[in-house]
């Protein structure tokens, strides 16, 4: 959910960040990079806090997936090759109701097309599900479990975290300070000036050999008018290691 805010360029800025992304000393290109004056895990943490039902958690299966390593290159990614192309739609349009009056007609019409998509995007999740599910029988016992789950926790988050993007966008408004986007270029670098204060980084992407599995990054960071430039890793250190449902 910590993907779905909307992002617009800083204005004004007085400090150079320098952002360094790696894994394994391997160069991560086109990462994308989110910058926030707030810190969205801690956001998230009070949207839990206060939800009706805790979290679903599976510490024994996400402790099995830990250990998995597909079994032929491209299988799985081809079964979630749907269903990523329906979440990076849900992201975009989720990005672009941050730019339209919540008073608006078109605000209204849009949210609807956000609603159905998402509707798709679970009934792709299930679809995905059932075909990772049929690739091999030794896996199939695991990558139903983890269906489960990924269903129980999506149905969870659907219920409990839709608030978010608005209390993200009323953040940013109260601290007025825009948050700002950066892709990774070939050497795993992004450049980008921002406002003396206190920044967090917010990055994830899909283990190369698990498909249960992304690297998610939220660094924070604390930036003063007197630094000319500030160095900021995104690596090995600092990377969490989560269930990608």
């Amino acid at each position: 959910m910590a993907s779905l805010i909307g992002m617009v360029s800083c204005s004004h800025p007085s400090q150079d960040l320098h952002i360094r992304a790696a894994l394994g000393g391997i160069a991560l290109t086109d990462l994308e990079i989110h910058i926030l004056p707030f810190d969205p895990d801690e956001l998230l943490d009070s949207l839990e806090s206060a939800a009706d039902a805790p979290k679903p958690s599976f510490p024994e299966l996400e402790a099995s997936l830990r250990t998995y390593r597909r079994r032929t290159d491209g299988e799985f990614a081809d079964a979630s090759e749907t269903w990523h192309a329906t979440r990076d739609s849900v992201e975009d349009l989720s990005r672009q109701l941050f730019e339209i009056d919540r008073a608006s007609a078109l605000y209204r019409a849009r949210y609807r097309d956000f609603r159905e998509l998402y509707s798709r995007l679970m009934r792709r999740g299930a679809e995905r599900d059932v075909a990772i599910r049929s690739l091999t029988a030794q896996d199939r016992q695991l990558a139903g479990r983890a269906g489960a789950a990924a269903d129980s926790i999506r149905l969870w988050e659907a219920r409990n975290l839709r608030e978010y993007p608005r209390l993200a966008s009323e953040r940013l408004e109260d601290l007025g300070r825009p948050a700002a986007t950066v892709v990774t270029d070939e050497e795993g670098g992004a450049l980008l000036g921002v406002a003396p204060g206190r920044w967090w980084l917010l990055a994830k992407m899909k283990h190369p050999e698990n498909p249960f599995l992304e690297y998610h990054w939220n660094e924070p960071i604390h930036t003063r008018g007197w630094m000319k430039l500030v160095v900021v890793p995104l690596d090995d250190h600092n990377a969490r290691l989560r269930f990608r449902h």
